[in-house]
């Protein structure tokens, strides 16, 4: 039976870091079939040299899922980087990786995706 249900699960493996290693877990390369890796990107921080490793990762027949992104630096400061969000964003489309946003609300003391969403 847990076999059985295991294999109805889909595993989301956190990675080395998810902004410098896609692809490979904290455990290194886990061979199972139903598992993803973790990608964790802001638009100003983290470019294209990021987008190569997610794509050298794809390459390799390695499911990636983003499960945190933002319109801003890392740190949460300086702004919303519409352009670099959506080199991201279409990257994402055109590779068909799905994601799911850090943060949709409307502080003013942060970037906030919901001023993105709403341009």
């Amino acid at each position: 039976m847990v076999r059985f249900i295991f294999s109805l699960l889909l595993l989301l493996s956190m990675t080395v870091t998810a902004f410098a290693a896609p692809g490979q877990s904290v455990y290194g390369r886990l061979h199972v079939a139903n598992v993803m890796y973790a990608c964790h990107f802001y638009a100003d921080t983290h470019g294209q040299w990021l987008r190569d490793k997610v794509q050298a990762a794809e390459n390799k027949s390695t499911a990636i899922f983003v499960s945190e992104w933002g319109t801003s630096a890392a740190d949460g400061n300086g702004g919303v980087f519409l352009d670099a969000a959506n080199q991201w964003l279409d990257f994402l489309s055109q590779e068909q990786i799905s994601w799911a946003n850090w943060s949709l609300c409307d502080e003013k003391n942060i970037t906030p995706t919901q001023n993105y969403m709403n341009h």
